[in-house]
């Protein structure tokens, strides 16, 4: 079973579980593969992508996740799907309190537009390029990355528990400055004025951005500067480390025992009311559906929720059969929905069904009907069928009723009012239209 979340970070705090990292992308391991790796503490996974990118998991499985800053660019074009599809993951993995680091080193920065005040004077078809080309650069919301003509080669180490990667290792072009409301939740290395090593923290996660330069052909040194970057960052991660575990929230204190009880009782009755709401929601949702959704649902609900046996038609999406209890199909439903109200129209498409169908007119005909569909307010929704409609139905032996009738027929069904072979006997022996009210009076109009 895959961890994740406040469960996994807890099993990690008490050295219970091992941290599981991913190290993604072959801009960032070169040639490495996971048996140069290793660290007892964690169980670390390589995948070179564009190679392997089917192995990856999700991305909330993860405690760690290093990439390069622009890993899915392939020298002047960009895997684009897949990155938004791990930018999409990443939102999900942050949510469940992963950290995630970028490094960089020599990165493409958009081009000065003196004018721009509101976009750090980037110029917007250079951030849109750079947005195409650069998930790290993505994730800087008001942070403007710059690149120096000369390597920055030391920086004014703030975290000390960087220290001896950065000292190595710790060298790019690129520095980073905040404008409008931007911020850096946490400094790691600052070169003057410049940011090269910062914390960004999204959700329960974080981000961080770190100088890293790297030499390809020198498999061992580029093995000896990932392990140090990812013993630092654990090290940065336990000590960042403020929410409450999970066997924390047991009670400390006397009188939080008693307030706890309290809540866990309140909680229970409330959960014990939603239970009893969910049945209402569902016959509710209903009157919000339209087309493939309500063609789909109908048969379910009254399958599921009313007792009556059915079988969906394959010829005609809107159409299904209600059974007998020998299984024989016993009244041909066709589901419509109308943005406004009623259409007439959609008798003479159930008159043809039934037609094609090669059955008499005599055959019971139901047709589900949920107009409206605009409406603001129940009393624009829970509009009647007019006269000449349902005569029309009631002259063609076809019967309407309206998803609220149906629905109201269900809460009828469920307050005992009215048997499951009662629904059954007033579809089959009605036409024109149906009409339930909140009482559950039942009214035939024709």
């Amino acid at each position: 079973m895959k961890l994740q979340g406040q469960k996994r970070d807890d099993l990690i705090a008490t050295g219970k579980a091992g941290h599981n990292i991913l190290l993604f992308g072959n801009k960032l391991v070169g040639g490495l593969s996971k048996t140069d790796l290793n660290h007892e503490n964690a169980t670390i996974h390589v995948i070179p992508f564009p190679t392997n990118y089917e192995l990856l998991e999700r991305l909330s499985t993860y405690s760690l996740v290093i990439l390069d800053y622009a890993a899915f660019q392939d020298g002047v074009s960009v895997r684009s799907e897949p990155q938004d599809i791990f930018e999409k993951q990443m939102l999900d993995a942050l949510d469940a309190g992963t950290t995630f680091c970028f490094v960089h080193y020599k990165e493409i920065v958009p081009g000065p537009d003196k004018y721009g005040y509101e976009t750090g004077y980037m110029a917007k078809s250079e951030i849109a390029k750079c947005r195409d080309f650069q998930i790290g650069f993505r994730w800087l919301f008001n942070i403007r990355p710059s690149v120096s003509k000369d390597l920055l080669l030391s920086a004014d180490i703030a975290r000390n528990e960087f220290k001896s990667f950065l000292d190595k290792w710790g060298a790019s072009y690129n520095g980073f400055t905040t404008y409008g409301d931007g911020k850096f939740d946490d400094v790691i290395c600052r070169f003057g004025n410049f940011a090269v090593g910062f914390v960004l923290n999204f959700r329960k996660g974080r981000i961080v951005y770190l100088p890293f330069q790297r030499d390809y052909t020198r498999k061992k040194d580029l093995a000896d500067g990932l392990q140090s970057l990812i013993d630092c960052l654990i090290t940065y991660i336990v000590k960042s480390t403020s929410d409450i575990p999970i066997w924390g929230t047991s009670p400390f204190f006397q009188e939080e025992s008693l307030i706890r009880k309290e809540c866990d009782e309140l909680e229970n009755k409330l959960e014990n009311a939603f239970s009893r709401l969910r049945p209402f929601d569902a016959a509710k949702s209903l009157l919000f559906q339209s087309e493939y959704i309500l063609e789909s649902s109908i048969p379910r609900f009254i399958s599921e929720y009313m007792g009556l046996k059915v079988h969906r038609d394959e010829k005609y999406k809107e159409d299904f059969w209600i059974l007998n209890d020998a299984s024989q199909k016993n009244i041909i439903v066709e589901v419509k929905s109308m943005v406004k109200g009623f259409k007439k129209s959609a008798i003479f498409s159930l008159y043809n069904h039934r037609e094609e169908s090669k059955l008499d007119e005599a055959f019971p005909a139901l047709l589900i009907a949920n107009c409206n569909l605009q409406a603001g307010t129940w009393a624009d929704k829970d509009r009647k069928i007019d006269k000449q409609d349902y005569e029309v139905a009631a002259q063609n032996n076809i019967l309407i009723l309206r998803v609220e009738d149906l629905v109201r027929l269900w809460d009828a069904v469920r307050l005992k009012k009215l048997e499951t072979k009662d629904v059954l006997s007033l579809l089959l022996s009605k036409k024109g239209w149906l009409y339930i009210n909140d009482n559950h009076d039942v009214k035939e109009f024709k």
